[in-house]
Formats: structure tokens, C-alpha cells, sequence
């Protein structure tokens, strides 16, 4: 049997990146694996700019740091 291939992903944590989220997460996205972005209670257009890409996205309410 043959071993599965190791499994990963990218984890981008934010808070008020909205200058730029866009090209980081782009530029995970070129590595075709799953993203992820977790965003710490962003009160920019973070989460309008992240909503708009192919990725999971996690958010707290309020900033936990």
C-alpha cells in the first residue's frame, strides 16, 4: 500500500489588514492548498476582501489577540 502524501494547508491569522490580505492570500492561494484565514475581529474591509476569495474563513466577534 502506498503512503498518502502529507496533507497541509495555509493559515493566514489577521486584524485590519485590508492594505494587504489581497495579495497575501493570493499568493497562498499559487500554492494550490486549501487556505484558511482567521480574522481577529477586523472592523476594515478585511472581511469583505477575504469574503470574496476561495477560502475558509474563521472570525471572532471581537479580538481575542
Amino acid at each position: 500500500m502506498k503512503p498518502n502524501p502529507p496533507r497541509w494547508c495555509v493559515l493566514i491569522p489577521c486584524l485590519n489588514e485590508e492594505a494587504a490580505i489581497q495579495q497575501v492570500v493570493q499568493s497562498a492561494l499559487a500554492l494550490n492548498v486549501p487556505v484558511i484565514v482567521v480574522d481577529d475581529g477586523s472592523d476594515d474591509r478585511t472581511l469583505e476582501i477575504v469574503g470574496a476569495m476561495p477560502v475558509t474563513l474563521l472570525r471572532h466577534a471581537l479580538q481575542r489577540g
